[in-house]
């Protein structure tokens, strides 16, 4: 991909691809959160 091209898509879709990122971001933290949580319990026992 073109530099100028790449400019011209981070401009135009700039706000929903960071919106995206945000909820994976979340997602993948909750998981995180999850995973340490069950890990604990099982220190646990």
């Amino acid at each position: 991909m073109s530099p100028k091209a790449k400019g011209r898509k981070r401009k135009t879709k700039l706000h929903s691809r960071k919106s995206k990122n945000q909820v994976l971001h979340i997602a993948i933290r909750d998981q995180r959160a999850q995973r340490q949580k069950a890990s604990d319990e099982l220190i646990k026992k």
